[in-house]
């Protein structure tokens, strides 16, 4: 009987010892299983629980990118207490990463933006200042506005409306990709190198030889109209990308790209080749197009239809009102 229950204690003790395994097993998987693929755990005790190793450039990096410490700990799989932890460690603070201006300097700042986006609100002004690697608190900024721009804040106030913007839900970045075809595919102004051959022959294949699709001339005009939109768009889309958005809790446009890409890390689309030939000896000969109007009756146009008349279809009953008046 001795023997019997010396047996029974030795298996109870093995039981034991398997769930203990059994269960810091599990709890290791469920670690793991939470954490981003570039946080590890490293187990330095035999005893207690393991430290987590978040690496300093990719902290520093999200931080840099102005997302809340909460998104980033949700993003990591961690608690903000232990990554407040890791930041103390590497003395790394959110108050550290903003901008140490003064007024004056600030005040400047937002009136160099303002020539350029006269219209723009706080949240633009804003992303404006992040897009130039200045980081400043939202009552800072706000203040700035109003002393630079107090008239402009009042006649923005007074003129506040509701813009229908088409809503997207998408998983992840690159998943959807939005190409605005509005006025792209009606008529293409380009010059007479060789690269706009593929360009020419789209534009007259698909609307024809005699619509007057594709225009080609010197390519001073169209580039000069380029550098100047190129100029101004640069800094608007530059601010929007580093804009809040309201509806996605306060993140901007860069915010939320590189949050997707931390969680649905998807490789760029394949680039397929058209086929057309880059030779600058090719070339494209434009038909010469007849203007079906006489001398005279392009001032009666001018004096028949007035363009810069008040219209209810954003310009559409102008539009056939002309081309009913030439075909006529």
């Amino acid at each position: 009987s001795n023997v019997s229950k010396c047996n029974y204690l030795l298996s109870t003790s093995d039981v034991e010892q398997k769930l203990r395994e059994l269960h810091n097993t599990i709890q290791q998987y469920r670690d793991n299983q939470d954490l981003h693929p570039f946080v590890q755990i490293e187990r330095r005790h035999k005893s207690g629980r393991p430290q987590i190793i978040i690496p300093t450039e990719h902290l520093s990096h999200l931080l840099y990118l102005g997302l809340p410490v909460t998104t980033i700990a949700n993003l990591m799989g961690v608690s903000c207490a232990t990554l407040f932890r890791r930041m103390a460690e590497n003395n790394l603070s959110v108050r550290g990463m903003y901008s140490p201006y003064t007024d004056a300097e600030l005040d400047e700042h937002v009136s160099r933006i303002k020539e350029t986006m006269p219209h723009a609100g706080y949240r633009l002004v804003k992303g404006a200042l992040e897009a130039q690697r200045h980081r400043v608190q939202w009552d800072r900024v706000k203040a700035s506005m109003h002393r630079v721009d107090s008239l402009g804040i009042l006649s923005r106030m007074t003129r506040l409306g509701c813009i229908i913007r088409r809503t997207y839900s998408v998983p992840c970045p690159k998943y959807l990709v939005h190409i605005d075809t509005n006025h792209k595919l009606i008529r293409v102004c380009a010059d007479q190198g060789g690269e706009n051959v593929g360009v020419a022959c789209l534009m007259l294949t698909v609307r024809g030889p005699d619509s007057g699709s594709f225009i080609a001339g010197k390519s001073a005009q169209p580039r000069l109209w380029r550098d100047l939109w190129m100029g101004v768009t640069k800094v608007f889309r530059e601010g929007w990308d580093n804009h809040a958005l309201r509806t996605e809790q306060n993140l901007t446009p860069n915010q939320l790209w590189e949050v997707g890409q931390l969680q649905n890390p998807i490789a760029n689309p394949e680039v397929i080749h058209c086929g057309y030939v880059n030779n600058s000896d090719f070339g494209v000969n434009l038909p010469q197009l007849d203007c079906p109007l006489t001398l005279q009756q392009p001032e009666q146009l001018r004096e028949y239809i007035d363009p810069l008349q008040p219209s209810e279809s954003n310009g559409m009953d102008l539009f056939l009102n002309t081309v009913q008046y030439v075909e006529s």
